[in-house]
């Protein structure tokens, strides 16, 4: 019988995303220290301590290398939120979850999260990274839990998920870049909540009651 156990990584693929990994590590840790514009190549690879060969094996740019590092950061922040909520597993769309629920717990501790993360505020005036860091972060989280809704009946999208997904990514990035400009993440967390749920079909009234009683 054929194993179903998923393929385990071999020692080459192993050194390959230690070295991957430690290179976000580098990138993350200048573009705290210095800015996005101000970190360049052989920065990273110096506090990696690795060649310049080996970061273009991995990257094909400064950019793809902190698009990943933040990336890696938020999805680690999604991962830590959906344990410590107990919220239902991504895959889990059955009926016992008011799914309705779980997006205005997840979305507003994800936009707090986010926000106050300080390598967002290195990185707001480059939107197109922190677009894609969120919507390739978000996917297998915030908007699995969307679909687990929509196919429970829950949730009922005013919009096709190939135009929400667009939308949500870019209001995401555009209200933390505002509300790291105001220092209001916390208000707009739930603001962002609201929006996102009335967007799902939740009215005004009941995302109200929802907010409230997570917030409470």
């Amino acid at each position: 019988m054929r194993s179903t156990m998923p393929d385990r990584p071999n020692r080459m693929d192993r050194r390959k995303n230690r070295t991957k990994t430690i290179l976000m590590e580098a990138a993350s840790e200048l573009v705290l220290e210095k800015g996005y514009e101000d970190v360049m190549i052989d920065e990273i690879t110096e506090l990696a301590d690795v060649g310049r060969r080996t970061f273009y094996n991995h990257f094909a740019s400064k950019q793809e290398c902190v698009l990943a590092a933040a990336k890696k950061r938020y999805t680690d922040h999604a991962e830590e939120l959906e344990q410590s909520l107990n919220l239902p597993p991504p895959d889990d769309s059955s009926g016992e979850w008011d799914h309705a629920l779980v997006i205005a717990k997840l979305a507003s501790n994800m936009f707090r999260l986010i926000a106050l993360d300080p390598i967002t505020a290195q990185l707001i005036d480059y939107p197109r990274i922190l677009s894609d860091a969120v919507a390739e972060s978000q996917r297998d989280h915030l908007l699995a839990h969307l679909a687990n809704g929509v196919v429970a009946g829950r949730l009922q999208p005013s919009l096709l998920p190939e135009s929400l997904e667009p939308i949500v990514a870019w209001g995401f990035v555009g209200l933390v870049v505002t509300s790291i400009r105001r220092n209001s993440q916390e208000a707009d967390s739930l603001i962002w909540s609201s929006f996102l749920l009335q967007n799902l079909g939740i009215s005004d009234t009941e995302a109200s009651a929802l907010l409230d009683g997570i917030s409470a």
